[in-house]
């Protein structure tokens, strides 16, 4: 059974910068790497994921940043007041708002399209 297919080969080398699933931030916006290109101009696909739709964009090196996205820094931490769960992983986040039993959230170190309310079951505040 085939899927799709596709033109290009996927790489995944240890000489690259970005490895492949790799999260990096890239115009103000976090996504992971999908995919390189085999050639030296060094280009990159990244995945961007709203609730709705997933987007690839290639971009080359030069555009991206590393970011922090699935790694547990102190730094994070301590920007946090807050954990929301996505995907059965807890991430450091901010409150914004609460209403009716529900906190809208902002992830941190995530742009803006991450924010979400969410319920009671999906976010743990430090006395918790």
């Amino acid at each position: 059974l085939v899927i799709s297919r596709t033109d290009e080969k996927l790489v995944d080398s240890k000489d690259r910068k970005f490895p492949l699933g790799s999260y990096v931030r890239v115009k103000d916006r976090v996504g992971r790497v999908v995919a390189a290109s085999e050639n030296e101009s060094q280009e990159y696909d990244v995945a961007f994921f709203t609730y709705a739709q997933k987007k690839v964009r290639r971009y080359n090196e030069s555009e991206m940043q590393s970011s922090q996205r699935g790694f547990k820094q102190s730094t994070l931490e301590e920007q946090s007041n807050c954990k929301v769960k996505w995907r059965g992983q807890w991430y450091p986040a901010v409150v914004i708002n609460e209403a009716n039993d529900r906190w809208f959230s902002h992830y941190v170190n995530d742009d803006d399209s991450w924010d979400e309310w969410v319920g009671a079951n999906r976010i743990r505040f430090p006395s918790q």
